[in-house]
């Protein structure tokens, strides 16, 4: 008899404390997404994915909601529900869903919920994203199981809100698949929050964000910046004069830059002994992509054509760079601006209006002026050297560049 009144008084206290964890959240409402099983083969494009191999990354963190007995439970690591209490009992399941391990909140006691957080998920681009995931939580008797829910929130400083719940038990690994709502944020958070009540654990594997909608890529926006306001030696290569922050929507199809104009507000045309066209994937300039070359202006214009540069979905940047001669008049000015007409897009022109950033570049004329190409007789000892980066990495302090500046 005393062992049934003990049993009641766990359920009641399980049921307070996951009616309490709701309370706390007024801003959420449930919404009730159908489960579906998607074939693991299909081609997806993954945005995010964590099979816990190897174990809980630093990038996820814990925040401890309520823990009764003044321990709070964490979410961990394990294969199943792992070696639970008493000692030496493994409890269910025994595998994870996929490869050995998986993560799991588990605690012999009622009431203790912990929140674990996702790193940050970039879906700014993506255009139909669903939650996947394999899913357990056992009973460990009747009636005796933990609780799962999960919450969503959108940038750093957002509120969470409900995605969606499990208050039952699950026996076996079952895959989840949920449509996220209000996605469009490059800072997506999921929270998934356990509450104990004395089960054999709440099991997730295979933790995975996919892209599932097909829509073409579309140019959504071209906008042009000066890319450096510094001055540049006389006899220097690769100077950047021109930053274009090129934005693309949709995920199908192909998106080629064709051809790419400027016309010239140098002081002397002369003083350029070359141009090119880079690109970068990020906003800081680099020499690693070259998309075209050109010798210099022609009559105020230079045009690249034939690039064929796929242009990605996201952001992507292309860089106008002079090559300056040795001989240029001191103080004298590089600049450059993209006419209307001056972007060619899948054979179409994409700029309807001129674009000319404010700002430009001061020549100055070079005392002393090494870019490292040649050797020009330095005395080189311990680990300097001039060679090919080999992108070897390192920790801070201790560099190893794949390209060079």
């Amino acid at each position: 008899m005393s062992q049934l009144i003990l049993k009641i008084v766990q359920l009641v206290l399980l049921v307070f404390f996951a009616f309490w964890v709701q309370a706390t959240n007024p801003d959420s409402a449930k919404v009730d997404f159908p489960n579906s099983n998607p074939d693991k083969n299909d081609k997806n494009n993954i945005v995010f994915y964590e099979g816990f191999e190897a174990g809980l990354q630093p990038t996820w963190t814990q925040e401890f909601l309520s823990y009764p007995d003044s321990f709070p439970a964490e979410w961990d690591v394990r294969t199943g529900a792992g070696i639970i209490s008493p000692p030496g009992t493994i409890g269910v399941p025994d595998t994870a869903a996929v490869g050995v391990k998986n993560l799991v909140f588990q605690w012999q006691g009622i009431g203790h919920v912990t929140r674990i957080i996702t790193p940050p998920i970039d879906l700014e681009f993506i255009i139909n994203p669903v939650l996947s995931f394999s899913h357990a939580q056992a009973e460990w008797d009747i009636g005796e199981f933990d609780r799962l829910t999960i919450y969503y929130k959108k940038g750093d400083d957002g509120i969470w809100t409900l995605l969606q719940s499990y208050m039952y038990p699950v026996n076996e690994w079952v895959e989840r698949s949920i449509p996220l709502p209000d996605s469009e944020t490059d800072t997506y958070y999921f929270a998934l929050e356990g509450v104990s009540g004395w089960g054999s654990g709440i099991c997730i594997d295979e933790f995975r964000v996919e892209e599932t909608g097909i829509i073409p890529k579309v140019l959504d926006d071209f906008t042009t910046d000066q890319a450096s306001l510094e001055f540049i030696p006389t006899g220097s290569v690769n100077n950047p004069i021109l930053k274009s922050i090129v934005r693309v929507t949709g995920n199908t199809g192909d998106l080629v830059l064709d051809s790419y104009s400027a016309k010239s507000l140098n002081t002397a045309d002369e003083d350029i002994t070359g141009l090119k066209l880079y690109y970068t994937s990020d906003e800081f300039f680099s020499t690693s992509h070259p998309a075209a070359i050109a010798s210099g202006f022609e009559n105020g214009t230079v045009l690249f054509e034939n690039i064929g540069l796929n242009l990605p979905t996201g952001y992507s940047y292309l860089w106008l760079a002079y090559d300056v001669a040795e001989n240029t008049i001191h103080g004298n000015t590089a600049d450059a601006y993209i006419p209307a007409g001056g972007i060619v897009v899948n054979g179409e022109n994409v700029l309807v209006e001129d674009q000319s950033p404010f700002g430009k570049r001061t020549l100055l004329e070079s005392i002393y002026y090494d870019d490292f190409d040649t050797d020009k007789g330095w005395i080189l000892t311990g680990e300097w050297e001039r060679a090919v980066p080999k992108g070897l990495g390192g920790s801070y302090g201790h560099p190893g560049a794949s390209y060079p500046f």
